[in-house]
């Protein structure tokens, strides 16, 4: 019975909850604006998601001219005429959502010859040298010539029609015959297993009345397949594997299928059926595994009209690319939640902000209702039911407004999900029914984690102290710091790990294996918790400055002083009347700045690591090589020529390398030949590389490369491996094996090369690991010096106002006329392909579409809390103003305490930013590439900088705009008065 009555009671307090979402309409909005905009990236996500979804999906069908294929069980199948056909047809379009069917039958290896007896042969004769198929197509062919986008009709009768390739080929027109030849073996064993056969020819001759040409430009390549691709040639056509076919009306069938039957017993057609479904009824994108069940259905209802009518139905190719949409749509969402997880956290913090403003006003209410005979369950569940209310709401305001970025993450949806296969335009708009719902439950489950926690606090709320209008517990602060000092640790931990790196400890001397341990986990927790590191590190830092003292912001007033003047007093003495407030608002600021200077710091200093990438990989302006592959003909080079790259119009220095075959030897054998053979001189002059790149000897080592005959530069990593350092010797061992006249002349050299400097790599030679001046193969004589070079390469800087590519194509005639075959890269190519690498421009355009949010809702979060501030503050203004103070006045007030809280929370902002953006860099400083990361702030920083200090003036200004219009009578009546 208790159960029941409790079900009742919360029953008819249902009504409570309802009535407050809808009556206090500003209170509402306050709680949900945050949580509306980040699900708005959510929902905006999917349906970008959904949308470039269709968009592929529809140029895949597109694509895709047959939706099912039919094949006769019977073959060969001989007296097939057009009543037999439709009888089929018939039975095939009854099946539901069949649109359109036709039937053709089809013979194959037939050759194809003009009246000179010239022969089309196949362009495949290691399979095959057949001409092609004699097709018979049904008068009722329904959408054949549209859907395979054929330009043809069918011909007349008696007549055939044929490919344009084939009348190419043969050189016929309509009206001209040609010639369908089939062959017949006939042969036999003798007793000695000796076989003879005799080949008996039949022709047929068939005069010409149309010829067919078809578009292939919107097919796929895994629909269109050729071992010599024809897709260009619009006279080629192709049929699903029955290509390039003479055509008849099925009519006509007796014309070949008698004299071919009476020549070759075996010869008969075999009949084939092509089948359309209705594809829009079929496929629906919002449920793409039920697309593929009704295909299966539509395949199960074939078959059986095929067991009566005696064929066989294949898989539809519709399946396939719905089978590959599945896991790429259901996987890719989950990214795109994580990727926005820092404005889902700011949101949820403003929402949580905008919560506990409404707590004072809400306190009264609840205290009324506890006064007429509620618990503190009805009231929590009362106030649940809201949330619940209003996560539902907001989860629906996210979608709408989801709607609307989704149109500006379409290409960044179309590239993470599908690889940039297919493309997605405007028009294409798609929201499933799972979006809907999980964008309504992220909204809900949003809502009740922000709202929980001030919830349950305030239902327990007592009803005495809840009635007062100014309380102790709404005065005072309520403030602990344990959990802040806590996140200050773990984010100083998690700075502290990323700065010394995991491998830290392995270099520790001394210490136990328990400390390595503890010290191992501690750094990997540190490493683990990095992406949250942002977040604490900003909560903890701006709740102790200004929760748990009040000097330091209070102390910062004199940033406004200039201002302030006279009132100074005042704003100083005010700004600490409220810390929680005073928190909130720089935290959302800071929050919001670190998160877009993380962006923008992080993204163009990656966007600079990859341009310093390509340079390190190019050299120069311009690297052109020429393998050469050891036993071919070195007679045939003639490297001098190289030489004259250096007259080449627009080069301004240049540098020749060699890949010679040394190799060094350690631990009693020889490894390797990768080593390098280049002007050093030339080489520094040309390609500048940075002194980051010498580990020891630094860049004067070229120098001494070039002066000391016999010296050599190895890479750091050898050094390592091997135990060589500066002023060691290294056993080289010089390949000189002659090949010649099929036969090899083994030779080998084997000498000391003394170590000068020990790089990391050098630019443009970073495969190699052993450098040395040319000069130091001196003593190997002219005639075998080809012998011994696998490959020759150039560096070039190209002077101002030429173009590499030019630059580069005469250089590649350079290394033509040495006997070369050269391939060149430039760093203009490299740069251009960088900047429209759609990754990488996605993925920023989605950050920065993010960063956007994040303004919204710093700006938002600001506006709410000064007017908050305003509205709670208004007897307190309006007896200033009746004092004396202008509106004037009484905004430069609230603008200065305003101002001064935003520039605290723009200090630890930025100062969490780019730390954050220092460490990231930091964290892959030694991934995959010897070039190093730099941390990069630039004009795009700057502006997102002064963005956010904007938009933050103008959020305060609108919301302060208030003060002014207050009316004293108004305010200051006493109540019953």
């Amino acid at each position: 019975m208790r159960g029941g009555a409790d079900w009742v009671s919360f029953l008819s307090f249902f009504n409570y909850p309802i009535g407050s979402v809808i009556r206090n309409k500003r209170r509402s909005l306050f709680a949900i604006a945050g949580i509306v905009i980040a699900l708005s990236l959510i929902s905006g996500s999917w349906i970008a998601v959904d949308s470039s979804g269709m968009g592929l999906l529809r140029s895949r069908l597109d694509k895709i001219p047959v939706d099912f294929v039919a094949w006769g069980r019977t073959s060969p199948l001989h007296g097939v005429n057009e009543s037999y056909v439709a009888e089929r047809i018939a039975a095939i379009e009854s099946v539901d959502d069949v649109v359109d069917a036709t039937a053709f039958g089809t013979g194959s290896g037939w050759y194809y010859s003009n009246s000179l007896g010239e022969t089309l042969e196949d362009d495949t004769p290691w399979l095959y040298n057949y001409s092609g198929t004699l097709m018979f197509l049904s008068q009722d062919y329904g959408r054949f010539f549209s859907a395979f986008h054929v330009d043809g009709e069918l011909p007349d009768p008696g007549t055939v029609a044929i490919p344009g390739y084939v009348a190419d080929q043969l050189n016929l027109t309509v009206g001209d015959n040609i010639i369908c030849r089939i062959e017949n073996w006939i042969g036999e064993t003798d007793p000695w297993g000796n076989y003879t056969y005799t080949t008996l020819y039949l022709n047929l001759s068939f005069e010409i009345s149309k010829i067919w040409t078809q578009d292939k430009s919107s097919w796929s390549d895994d629909y269109y397949w050729s071992y010599v691709d024809h897709s260009d040639d619009p006279g080629w056509i192709d049929f699903k594997s029955v290509y390039n076919p003479v055509v008849f009306n099925l009519a006509d069938l007796p014309l070949v299928d008698v004299p071919a039957t009476a020549f070759m017993e075996h010869w008969g057609p075999t009949v084939s059926y092509y089948i359309w479904v209705d594809r829009d009824n079929i496929i629906d994108l919002a449920d793409l595994q039920g697309s593929l069940d009704r295909l299966e259905q539509l395949k199960i209802q074939l078959d059986r009209i095929g067991m009566r009518y005696d064929f066989m139905v294949n898989d539809s190719e519709l399946v396939y690319p719905l089978y590959d949409l599945i896991p790429r749509m259901e996987g890719i969402k989950p990214l795109f939640v994580a990727l926005s997880l820092p404005v889902v956290a700011l949101g949820a913090y403003l929402s949580i902000v905008g919560i506990d403003l409404g707590i004072s006003e809400r306190k009264r209410e609840i205290a009324i209702l506890k006064s007429r005979g509620a618990s503190n369950r009805q009231v929590f569940t009362s106030l649940l039911t809201e949330s619940f209310l209003l996560g539902t709401f907001a989860g629906v305001l996210g979608l709408v407004l989801g709607v609307l970025v989704s149109r500006f993450l379409l290409d960044a949806a179309t590239i993470f999900s599908y690889e940039g296969e297919g493309s997605a335009i405007a028009s294409d708009f798609m929201i499933s029914e799972w979006t809907i719902i999980y964008s309504v439950l992220f909204g809900i489950a949003l809502m009740t984690a922000s709202s929980y926690r001030p919830y349950k606090k305030i239902s327990k709320a007592d009803v005495k102290e809840a009635l007062r209008y100014y309380s102790p517990t709404v005065v005072q602060i309520d403030y602990k710091p344990r959990m802040d000092i806590i996140f200050l640790s773990l984010s100083i931990i998690s700075i502290l790990s990323i700065w010394v790196g995991f491998d830290w400890t392995d270099n520790l001397q001394n210490v136990s294996w328990i400390t390595r341990l503890i010290l191992s986990i501690l750094i990997l927790v540190g490493i683990v918790i990095f992406p949250l590191m942002p977040f604490l590190l900003s909560l903890s830092v701006i709740r102790l400055l200004t929760r748990g003292s009040r000097k330091l912001y209070s102390k910062l007033t004199f940033i406004v002083r200039p201002w302030t003047k006279e009132l100074h007093y005042l704003v100083e003495k005010n700004i600490v009347r409220n810390p929680r407030r005073a928190s909130n608002l720089c935290l959302i600021i800071a929050l919001s700045l670190a998160f877009g200077l993380f962006i923008s710091v992080t993204m163009e200093s990656t966007m600079r690591y990859q341009e310093n990438l390509i340079q390190f990989e190019v050299g120069a302006d311009i690297k052109t090589q020429s393998d050469y592959y050891w036993g071919g003909a070195p007679e045939q080079l003639n490297p001098a020529i190289l030489e004259e790259i250096g007259s080449v119009e627009g080069v301004e220095s240049h540098s020749l390398y060699e890949a010679v075959r040394v190799s060094y030897g350690y631990y009693g054998g020889y490894y390797g030949g990768q080593t390098i053979a280049f002007d050093a001189l030339a080489y520094e002059d040309t390609v500048h590389p940075d002194g980051f790149y010498f580990v020891e000897g630094g860049r004067g080592s070229l120098e001494d490369l070039a002066d000391l005959n016999g010296t050599v530069l190895i890479t750091q990593w050898i050094a390592e491996d091997y135990g060589i350092s500066v002023g060691d010797d290294i056993p080289l061992m010089l390949d000189l094996t002659n090949y010649s006249s099929g036969f090899y002349d083994y030779k080998f050299v084997n000498y000391w090369g003394y170590v000068i400097g020990i790089v990391k790599s050098l630019p443009g030679l970073e495969s190699y690991s052993i450098y040395m001046d040319k000069s130091a193969l001196d003593f190997v004589p002219a005639q075998n010096r080809t012998e011994i070079v696998s490959a020759y390469g150039a560096f070039v800087e190209v002077l101002d106002g030429y173009e590499q590519a030019a630059v580069a194509d005469d250089i590649d005639h350079v290394f033509t006329d040495a006997g070369m075959s050269p391939y060149s890269i430039t760093v203009d190519e490299r740069m251009e392909e960088l900047n429209n690498d759609p990754a990488f421009r996605a993925l920023t355009d989605f950050l920065y579409m993010e960063y956007v949010l994040s303004v919204a809702i710093m700006t938002i979060g600001v506006g709410i809390l000064i007017f908050v501030a305003v509205n709670d503050r208004e007897k307190e203004l309006a007896s200033i103003m009746a004092r004396g103070s202008s509106a004037g006045q009484i905004r430069k007030i609230l603008m200065g305490e305003s101002f001064t809280l935003m520039v605290l929370g723009l200090i630890v902002g930025a100062s969490v930013g780019l730390l954050t953006a220092y460490l990231f860099q930091s964290l892959y400083a030694g991934e995959s590439s010897v070039v190093p990361r730099e941390m990069l702030f630039t004009w795009i920083s700057a502006v997102i900088v002064v963005a956010s200090v904007g938009a933050l003036i103008v959020a305060s200004l609108v919301a302060t705009s208030r003060a002014g219009k207050i009316k004293l009578a108004e305010v200051l009546r006493i109540r019953g008065g």
